[in-house]
């Protein structure tokens, strides 16, 4: 099956800080030094598609903890010589210190589950997540290499091509609480009754004025009614699709059309964007960052922020005991799923333990509250506080 990619705006240095430091703390627990390497002439902005360079360097770099004992693990990145105007060439290698591997199995390590004959690769074997970083690296157009030798570590490394973007200055969206002006009016369009209620919550915290819409002809009836300045159709709807909903939209007379984002789990070329009548799109699940964007990008809003808000990601004031506190080995586990993405396996986990221990009540709450909304990084935040409180606890015994 041909992999889809979901190209947006990326904050380059931003996204290589965010990897490092979400690797800092599964290189601390083996005693490990994590090295961060970066070209100072990268780029500020990239076009790509961030969920899968992120797993590509998160399975790189895990690989290379998980198999290295003492030393180093290294991400570097550097800028290559491109003859493409407005595109930029990029090298990531990630090198460590581990146990290297036979010339003779350079090749089956990337088979998944497969346990080559190296006696710490045979313990752990190598999971799907070599198999599938160079799957992901050949779909975005480069190849995954490896050198390595044995009892002195190895060096995974792959090229790609981007093109360069000047990236918008969104916040970061745990400080927004609001924007400047009168109340915004929104339509959000989706027969799934849990993808609708994320949107208007979120949406109605930052103070829109929202609606909603069940299929695509309720949704033209709402607009009529209510002149929304911005609408969040979903496609794929049942009664009407939301691709004829916006095309009645737009025929509707109004002093002002509204700002129209398509919604769809499957990927829209902009060819195909103009073609249905949206303005911008957005995949599903939608990230928040990514939305906000848009409207600060189209619409022209002035966030407000709090800085008290960021706290929302770290534990709870209170009494803090090992009771109420999950174990070291619970934290390990939850922080390697929310890396992967794995949100899914997150609440399943969450769940086990909650009915193992109900004293994890707060916890679990908090996580799942994060994980329901798809905010991987402040899942990763919360859980790396967890585990600092965890470890300040372990010291005082």
């Amino acid at each position: 099956r041909k992999l889809e990619l979901v190209p947006e705006q990326l904050d380059f240095p931003r996204f290589l800080n965010s990897i490092a430091s979400l690797m800092e703390m599964r290189a601390q627990e083996k005693g490990l030094a994590l090295v961060y390497e970066l070209d100072g002439a990268l780029p500020a902005g990239i076009w790509a598609d961030e969920k899968r360079l992120r797993q590509i360097l998160i399975n790189l770099l895990g690989n290379g903890v998980k198999f290295t004992h003492t030393g180093s693990v290294t991400l570097r990145v550097a800028r290559l010589e491109t003859a493409e105007r407005g595109k930029v060439a990029l090298r990531f290698a990630i090198d460590d210190t581990g146990i290297g591997i036979e010339p003779e199995n350079l090749e089956k390590i990337f088979q998944p589950f497969e346990q080559v004959g190296t006696q710490g690769y045979k313990a752990h074997g190598t999971g799907l997540g070599l198999a599938i970083s160079r799957r992901l690296v050949e779909a975005m157009g480069g190849k995954l290499h490896v050198v390595s030798e044995v009892d002195k570590g190895s060096c995974f490394w792959f090229d790609l091509s981007f093109t360069e973007t000047t990236p918008t200055a969104v916040l970061p969206t745990q400080t927004i609480v609001g924007y400047v002006g009168p109340r915004c009016k929104v339509l959000v369009a989706d027969d799934i009754a849990y993808n609708r209620v994320l949107l208007v919550d979120l949406l109605s915290q930052l103070g829109f004025d929202v609606v909603e819409a069940v299929d695509g002809q309720e949704a033209v009836s709402q607009a009529q009614e209510h002149q929304p300045e911005l609408i969040l159709m979903d496609l794929i709807m049942p009664v009407m699709s939301g691709e004829q909903a916006i095309q009645m939209i737009q025929a509707q007379e109004r002093d002002k059309r509204p700002f129209i984002i398509a919604v769809s789990a499957s990927v829209l070329s902009e060819e195909n964007q103009r073609q249905v009548g949206a303005d911008a799109f957005l995949a599903k699940p939608v990230h928040v960052d990514s939305l906000l964007g848009l409207l600060q990008q189209h619409m022209g809003l002035v966030w407000q922020v709090n800085e008290v808000e960021e706290t929302a990601v770290y534990p709870t004031n209170g009494q803090t005991t090992s009771q109420n506190l999950p174990t070291a080995a619970e934290l390990a586990d939850l922080h390697e799923l929310a890396l992967k993405g794995d949100l899914t396996a997150v609440q399943q986990q969450l769940e086990t333990m909650q009915q193992a221990n109900p004293h994890l009540a707060t916890f679990v709450q908090q996580c799942k509250t994060l994980a329901t909304q798809f905010e991987e990084e402040k899942l990763i935040q919360l859980l790396e506080q967890y585990h600092l409180q965890q470890t300040v606890l372990n010291h005082g015994q």
